[in-house]
């Protein structure tokens, strides 16, 4: 009797730390006798980690790093994940390439100084054209 109401209710019973089937008879439930007590507790729908979990996260683990301006300052380890402040050398990987060319020289305010290398090289030769160049003498 009291199972068929709370499960009508979308409640399911707990005794002794564990959930009773739903077709479960109370007298068939051992350790159970008068005056035991037995939790009416609701059922929630969802559950999983889909659509329904996206609503749980409103959270930040997260804040802005100071040296590299993204989000990535751990706030409880306080620690960068992406540029490893407040380690004095920059957080940089071998097997992590296209974030290594992300950060090279020339990819933020300073942009020629990608060129500046090649250029010195030439003398800042401008508005000329290059002198040929010899051919290798290769096997003969």
């Amino acid at each position: 009797l009291l199972f068929a109401a709370a499960a009508a209710g979308g409640a399911g019973l707990v005794f002794g730390g564990v959930s009773l089937a739903r077709g479960q008879r109370l007298a068939d439930v051992p350790g159970l006798e008068e005056g035991s007590t037995v939790h009416a507790v609701p059922r929630l729908a969802g559950g999983g980690d889909g659509t329904e979990a996206m609503g749980k996260k409103n959270k930040k683990s997260h804040g802005l790093c100071i040296r590299c301006g993204k989000r990535a300052f751990h706030l409880q380890k306080k620690r960068c994940a992406s540029c490893g402040y407040p380690a004095t050398k920059i957080r940089s990987y071998e097997w992590a390439k296209k974030a290594k060319r992300r950060r090279a020289p020339g990819t933020g305010r300073q942009q020629y100084v990608k060129t500046l290398a090649r250029r010195f090289k030439n003398k800042f030769r401008e508005g000329t054209t290059p002198t040929a160049r010899k051919k290798r003498g290769g096997s003969q």
